[in-house]
């Protein structure tokens, strides 16, 4: 097919002879030669080369043209990509020139596909020109035609222009700020998760950035609260809803004084109060609020809104103060509220009803009778002129004052208008339940006739209908509120039934708490589950003994789940005895027994001979710097077999008799940072262990902990001086300054804190039958939470690259210590071990958790126990005082390290010699305290810049080839030393680590590949 560069290049040949102009001969053939070598680059006919060859002479960049032409005809390729460069600029800007003139997107896309050409061929600061060029073009099309395909292209194009520049750079900033755009844009239309993540960490860092205006920071703060607030509601994360008030603050911070905005905040806090339970949060709340109302709006709505949000946070600061001023501020609140709207107007019964909470919130603190009489006329008013979707609500507010009436006065009357209101209120609102509880309570507390007894019979047989309703759904839809709903309802059937039966009420809860377990992954609510279930099956009042089957048949699953997480041999003979006792109590012809006495054949299965285990081990895995563990074939074993695992750490418990002398050892302290005070208690327990010597610790921190450590400190022990030294991170930043003050301390005390205070399950996919390995099933397979700080994790692997683990003493509460133990003997496992259907044995560790396994080379671990309230735990001190002595008359003799301390930090162009094994390495792209697993052997980085370059689109979408995580995410490298001049000729194929799953990949033509 003729194309039009076709005609093109015929039309200008006709200079070639002569017979045209000749003062327009020489422009043409120049024209002709840059069309010649256009329609080559297209199509590859080396005869278009072999002509432009012929044409000239020529001088500048023609000439340089033609000699390009020549050395591509020898297959010497050495000189002519900056040719070819030069060319598709030319190109390139002649298309945009025509652009600007005539808004044709045609010539748009022309620069696009130049500037694309010419990417392959640009280096250095080249590069980074061409493609923030390329960027504005892709951006200017999204633009012109608002299509998917341009936006999406435009973020790919974006993502790479802000690798080419430093943050310090003008270009790093406005490509930051122009993908937020682009990514908010997307996020709007999609709610694609992935994108919401990146958009969070975008606006971080430029609210971060000051060289943005403050009023755009606020702007990008305001956001990032709110997606993180949506998102919070969503997954039910404490963590997104900390970060949520984290940027509110910031918000509030900038100067930013939208009173709107203050209210929402309000608001918001209040929710953050529910999780930290720390009233200076609801404070904050309520001054937040007060400033909110100080300048009324326009909007009646609104004001309400405002006043409502700062009514909440008062009522919430007085139940937790208790304090009667406090109370007299919600009321006065609510009656400023009341008067918004018109007396009979329905929108004024949501403020009567807040105004009738706070007065019987009121009378139960003062005992006032006239704040319980005006409640209740205020709460009978509201209901008049409520609304349905504020019915309910109101209700819950006038039945929680009748049962107050009914509590004080035994007043028959209030007892018979609560029962009238449950008649005909629908229980499915939270705080309903909570009325009705109260409401309850205080009828049992007196005689009732007959007929009331009935009633409560029938309504606690509606609620218990309603709640395994509310189980089933929310199981259904994987959705914790509904089973929340459903725990609710069942504890208020329990609270209104005359006389509950233990074995129905522990069966419902137990089989409602498993399902609560399968999507919120908390530990303590498997356990609690499995208790509830085996106490349900053995209770004799149950009148329904067939349930009894059915509940222990239920406990014998849960445990064998919690087996399979946990792997103690100790729940699957449970589980066996309960599946026994289960067919027992189960009739001989009931339909369930079959799969019942195979699911007892399958545990039996797995006692006698456990299953078969695939290993999933990269080639070379042994070079994970020295994780690998002797042990580690023998702990998949015993991990299998449900067989207690050797870590290689010895644990000693707290309490023992013996007393040590420690010295005066200068100790550096590392803990993990918690919402709760366990590090501060560790590190009393520390000094005190200390005290008498000259002994001092060190903590890497900044001035800000400073005040936290000695507030807990003083508390423990007066105004005694603390033997504590604050080393503040120095400009190179905390990683670093810990590094050297580990080469420098003595001794190493570790507090491994998680941060869920429940230590996260390890979590499994759904299990398979079917054999074979489905390697996108293995790819998508969860990955273990983290199990403590990253930082910590950090800190772990650089006690190993520093040699300081035979003088590291490692201190964890006595509730995680088995957890952790087998942290560290799976840690040193190689690889990953499945069954022969591919399901996962063990647990899918990441990279940093599986820095743990390092901790079995250090000196001893501590596990302790702590009462509530203590500041000290002396059996703690005692232990450490003991293990610090014993380190001092061990006489330990520190391997030395084949690399210098000050080489284990930042990123260099020159080859350090660097761990595992001390070879040359330059790694100058990343700092290496950052990279996990540094690999073996001589190697040199590669910028993440250039793997698009290299590896196929697939490739770069897909990501790592064992766990999908970004490129961004992954650690490239060749092995050998080069330049990047020495690159420029041909480079290695690469080698990767990627730092989320630890696991190594190489390059196969222009794809990443397992290995």
């Amino acid at each position: 097919m003729v194309t039009a560069l076709d005609k093109a290049i015929a039309t200008l040949d006709g200079f070639r002879a002569g017979g045209r102009r000749l003062a327009s001969r020489s422009a043409a053939l120049s024209h002709l030669l840059f069309g010649l070598w256009l329609r080559w680059q297209d199509g590859g006919d080396d005869g278009d080369l072999r002509e432009i060859t012929g044409l000239g002479p020529f001088e500048g960049p023609a000439a340089e043209l033609v000699a390009a032409a020549e050395k591509q005809l020898a297959h010497d390729k050495t000189v002519h990509s900056e040719v070819r460069l030069d060319v598709a600029l030319t190109l390139r800007n002649a298309r945009g020139a025509a652009y600007k003139r005539t808004g044709d997107v045609s010539h748009l896309d022309e620069v696009i596909r130049l500037g694309l050409v010419a990417a392959e061929f640009a280096t250095g600061d080249d590069r980074a020109d061409l493609l923030s060029a390329q960027s504005a073009a892709l951006i200017e099309r999204y633009g012109r035609t608002g299509s998917v395909e341009s936006r999406d292209e435009a973020i790919t194009a974006v993502r790479r222009e802000r690798l080419e520049y430093p943050v310090d750079h003008d270009n790093w900033l406005s490509a930051s700020t122009d993908l937020h755009q682009l990514i908010a844009e997307r996020w709007m239309s999609t709610r694609d998760p992935a994108d919401g993540s990146e958009l969070v960490a975008l606006s971080g860092e430029l609210v971060a950035n000051e060289r943005l205006s403050r009023e755009k920071r606020a702007q990008l703060a305001r956001d990032r609260s709110n997606l993180l607030w949506d998102r919070a509601r969503n997954r039910g994360s404490a963590e997104d809803l900390g970060r949520a008030v984290e940027s509110a603050r910031d918000w509030v911070r900038l100067g930013d004084d939208d009173p709107g905005q203050l209210s929402s905040i309000c608001y918001l806090l209040q929710s953050w109060f529910t999780v930290t339970e720390v009233p200076d949060d609801l404070r904050e709340a309520v001054a937040l609020g007060r400033r909110s109302v100080e300048r009324p709006a326009m909007d009646p709505r609104e004001q309400r809104r405002r006043l409502s949000n700062l009514f909440g946070a008062e009522m919430a600061l007085a139940e937790t103060t208790g304090e009667r001023a406090d109370h007299d501020a919600a009321v006065a609140t609510a009656r400023t509220a009341v008067e918004v709207y018109p007396p009979g107007d329905p929108a004024r019964s949501p403020d009567l009803m807040n105004l009738a909470l706070a007065l019987w919130q009121r009378c139960r603190v003062s005992g006032d009778r006239g704040d319980l009489d005006e409640s209740l006329r205020v709460g009978r008013e509201a209901m008049r002129t409520a609304g349905e979707q504020d019915r309910i609500r109101v209700a819950a507010t006038l039945l929680g004052a009748l049962g107050l009436r009914l509590e004080i006065e035994n007043d028959p009357a209030a007892r018979d208008e609560g029962l009238r209101l449950l008649g005909r209120t629908p229980p499915a609102d939270p705080a309903l339940l909570n009325s009705i509880r109260i409401f309850a309570e205080a009828v049992r507390r007196h005689p009732v006739p007959a007929v009331v007894e009935r009633f409560l019979h029938d309504y606690t047989a509606g609620l218990l209908e309603i709640a395994i309703q509310a189980s089933e759904e929310g199981a259904r839809q994987r959705k914790l509120a509904h089973l929340d709903l459903a725990l609710a309802l069942l504890a208020t059937a329990e609270a209104v039934t005359p006389t509950p039966n233990a074995a129905v009420f522990e069966g419902l809860r137990g089989q409602m708490m498993l399902r609560h377990w399968q999507v919120s992954r908390r530990r303590v609510e498997l356990d609690e589950a499995i208790g509830l279930l085996i106490r349900a099956g053995s209770e004799e009042s149950d009148p329904r003994r067939e349930m009894a089957g059915q509940h222990l048949w239920d406990a014998a699953v849960a445990l064998y789940r919690r087996f399979r997480r946990r792997r103690r041999i100790a729940d699957l003979h449970e589980a066996r005895r309960q599946m026994e006792r289960a067919l027992a109590a189960t009739a001989p012809e009931a339909e369930e027994r079959p799969r019942m006495v195979q699911f007892l054949a399958g545990i039996d299965g797995h006692l006698t001979k456990p299953s078969m285990l695939i290993g999933h081990g990269d080639l070379g895995e042994a070079d994970r710097e020295d994780l690998s563990s002797p042990a580690g074939i023998a702990n998949v074993m015993r991990w299998n077999q449900g067989e207690r695992r050797e870590s290689g750490l010895t644990w000693v418990d707290t309490g023992g008799p013996d007393v040590g002398d420690p010295g005066s050892p200068r100790v550096l302290f590392l803990r993990t940072f918690t919402e709760d005070d366990a590090s501060y208690v560790v590190l009393n327990s520390l000094g005190a262990a200390l005290d008498g010597g000259s002994g001092r610790i060190e903590i890497v921190s900044d001035q800000r902990d400073r005040a936290t450590v000695e507030q807990h400190w003083a508390e423990a022990f007066g105004k005694r001086p603390a033997p504590i030294d604050f080393v503040a991170p120095g400009r190179d930043g905390w990683r670093r300054t810990v590094l050297e003050r580990m080469a420098a301390a003595d001794v190493i005390v570790l507090h491994v804190s998680p941060k869920d205070v429940d230590f996260p399950e390890f979590p499994f996919a759904q299990p398979s039958t079917e054999l074979g390995m489905d390697w996108d099933r293995f790819m998508d397979a969860p990955m273990a939470g983290p199990i403590t700080g990253g930082g910590l994790l950090r800190e772990v692997s650089f006690l190993n690259r520093v040699r300081r683990l035979p003088v590291t003493v490692v201190v964890c509460d006595g509730r995680y210590r088995d957890t952790l133990d087998d942290l560290i003997a799976l840690g040193g496992v190689m690889g990953d071990f499945t069954d022969m259907a591919g399901n996962w044995v063990t647990p899918r560790l990441a990279a940093i958790d599986k820095q743990v396994g390092h901790l079995r080379r250090a000196y001893r671990g501590i596990s302790y126990r702590r009462a509530d309230g203590e500041v000290v735990v002396s059996d703690l001190a005692g232990a450490l005082g003991l293990a610090l002595g014993d380190l001092r008359d061990a006489d330990i003799t520190l391997e030395p390290a084949p690399w210098r301390p000050a080489d284990l930090c930042g990123r260099s162009p020159e080859p350090r010699r660097l761990p595992p094994d001390g070879a040359a390495k330059i790694v100058a792209y990343t700092d290496v305290e950052a990279v996990l697993f540094l690999p073996e052997g001589e190697i040199t980085e590669i910028d993440h810049r250039e793997v698009p370059a290299i590896l196929s689109r697939a490739a770069i979408a897909t990501g790592c080839p064992y766990c999908r995580a970004p490129i961004e995410r992954m650690f490239f490298f060749v092995r050998e030393l080069m330049t990047r001049e020495q690159r420029a000729s041909g480079t290695p194929d690469l080698h990767a680590k990627c730092q989320v799953c630890g696991r190594k990949s190489s390059q196969w033509d222009t794809n990443l590949m397992p290995q």
